[in-house]
């Protein structure tokens, strides 16, 4: 038998959500940061109501932006409007609390991560999860959350439409 890592689920009803979609990670090519800031550039002006945060850094810790790709992502990110927050690293007590306000995470992973701790986090804190079918997410999120096979800017952006445009949609992943 396998028994499959595992969080807590504490939550004992469904917080109250912000409209809000987060990307949390290290901004490093692999976890697809830029992919994110693409998918959803014409998304943040048509959808006012919203808000789009980044949360990380190129390393756990890190205070300042220090690798070309974290600052062309954030710039990118930061240029899409007044609805788009880079909040730079937090500790992970933080993360929690952002997380469980939040509605959407998106973890489009562009390799075989095998234990997105991200993926489970958001699970236990109820947000409706978009993810690339790859990895460990293929198996943590089946059946639990938009998982895209074929990852690329647009079907990004198709899957966040999707989730903010339709209430019962998103609510319905929220509670898996």
């Amino acid at each position: 038998y396998v028994l499959p890592n595992g969080i807590q689920r504490t939550l004992r009803e469904m917080p109250n959500k912000k409209k809000e979609v987060l990307f949390v990670g290290r901004l490093v090519p692999e976890k697809g940061a830029h992919l994110f800031v693409k998918s959803i550039k014409n998304i943040v002006s048509k959808n006012p109501d919203w808000h789009f945060q980044i949360i990380g850094t190129a390393k756990a810790g890190q205070e300042n932006l220090k690798t070309e790709y974290e600052k062309n992502v954030i710039n990118d990110f930061l240029s899409l409007g007044n609805n788009a927050s880079y909040l730079g690293f937090k500790p992970n007590k933080e993360v929690k609390n952002i997380l469980q306000s939040a509605s959407i995470l998106v973890i489009p992973s562009l390799w075989d991560d095998p234990f997105p701790l991200t993926a489970l986090e958001g699970l236990s804190l109820g947000l409706a999860i978009i993810a690339s079918n790859r990895g460990g997410l293929t198996e943590m999120l089946k059946n639990k959350g938009l998982l895209i096979d074929n990852l690329n800017e647009k079907n990004l952006e198709n899957s966040i439409i999707k989730l903010i445009s339709n209430k019962d949609t998103l609510l319905k992943y929220q509670k898996k």
